[in-house]
């Protein structure tokens, strides 16, 4: 057994963001080798659990029903506290905002100590709130900004920027040979170009400020087809039937569609000549970005938030002002304009996102966890 063994802490058992994401990167990333040093706890049975036992981490299963069950809370950190005196965890990182709700107190009571990784930038909301009141001895977060705003709630606490990871199998360039032929895949029309948003559907990710400046590009006559791919957000429920009226009323059904949550990412990227980020708050990194630059696709993504740190303005991707339809009208007719300057923001994308390899990002993890272990 090793000397030291780390439990990680997940709320949400399928992949619903970056944040689920990250944590598949992060597994993938660590070496075989110290697959024993981990012991995973999900909160919820999913297909997550599978996938990382198909890995080869150890993972249990305590689910945890509803936050507003007090006694079936209770009854939660009760089970996680034996799970780490059992495993003899010596740190514990809860994987998300409501998992430190859960997991903060019985690594604190066990004798281990307790670690948060910040997928989201704190701003006062009722979780942050309560989270601010529970024992950490680490943060980890997945951009600067999330960090700053972490450090100016928490300045005594050590807190860390690991920038995430990408899939550059599964996201790579040289794997699509044919934008072409993607889109006759997908049932798109194969010579109009193509401009795509990855978003699951949450008004603060502005899919309706792409709809309207889509719409607007397509009322002045421009030959272009879009679509959203992403589905449906618990906590929005009611948006996409918004999103749904809006393009019904536009009278571009045709050219304009939301094609709900999709398993093939990488090959609706392929069939893209733009791809675009519309987030109207900071996003704590957006790793669709990511995910579009690894394809050697050109971005256009709002200037601020997690996009700023890894996109340089017209090097490697686009920076436009945030809830403004009217620009990012203009900088998708710019580039759809533009071959020549589309292939060369797509190349050096490549180059950008190279470097954000899973095993950089595991190793910067598992560096940040060491520190607390003194």
């Amino acid at each position: 057994m090793p000397d030291n063994r780390t439990g990680i802490v997940i709320p949400i058992a399928e992949k619903r963001g970056g944040a689920e994401q990250s944590l598949l990167d992060f597994l993938s990333g660590v070496d075989q080798a110290s697959h024993d040093a981990y012991r995973l706890l999900f909160l919820v049975d999913g297909p997550m659990v599978e996938t990382a036992r198909a890995l080869g981490f150890t993972s249990t299963v305590v689910n945890a029903g509803r936050l507003r069950n007090l006694g079936r809370m209770l009854l939660t950190q009760r089970a996680i506290a034996k799970w780490i005196r059992s495993h003899q965890i010596d740190v514990v990182v809860s994987w998300m905002s409501k998992a430190h709700l859960y997991a903060s107190i019985p690594a604190k009571i066990s004798g281990a100590r307790p670690a948060w990784f910040q997928h989201d930038v704190y701003a006062g909301s009722r979780m942050d709130k309560l989270n601010a009141t529970l024992p950490t001895s680490l943060v980890l977060c997945c951009s600067q900004g999330s960090a700053d705003a972490m450090r100016a709630r928490f300045p005594n606490v050590p807190t860390v920027s690991t920038r995430l990871a990408v899939d550059a199998v599964r996201f790579d360039a040289n794997a699509c040979e044919s934008p072409r032929q993607a889109r006759v895949q997908l049932g798109l029309e194969p010579d109009v170009p193509f401009v795509l948003l990855v978003s699951r559907l949450e008004r603060w990710k502005g899919v309706h400020v792409f709809l309207e400046a889509a719409l607007s590009l397509l009322d002045a006559g421009q030959k272009a087809q879009f679509a959203v791919v992403g589905g449906t957000h618990p906590l929005d429920p009611g948006y996409e039937q918004e999103l749904q009226d809006t393009i019904a009323r536009s009278g571009h059904s045709e050219r304009i569609q939301l094609a709900g949550h999709q398993k093939n990412v990488p090959e609706w990227m392929c069939a893209a000549d733009v791809v675009t980020h519309t987030s109207v708050k900071p996003e704590p990194f957006g790793i669709v970005v990511l995910e579009a630059m690894a394809m050697g696709k050109p971005v256009i993504a709002t200037a601020h938030g997690g996009p700023t740190e890894v996109i340089t303005h017209n090097h490697d991707g686009l920076l436009i002002q945030p809830d403004n339809a009217n620009v990012l009208a203009d900088t998708i007719l710019g580039l759809l304009g533009d071959r020549a300057g589309r292939t060369k923001l797509g190349a050096e994308a490549v180059k950008t996102a190279s470097a954000y390899t899973p095993e950089r990002f595991a190793g910067d993890v598992e560096a940040a966890i060491e520190t607390v272990r003194g």
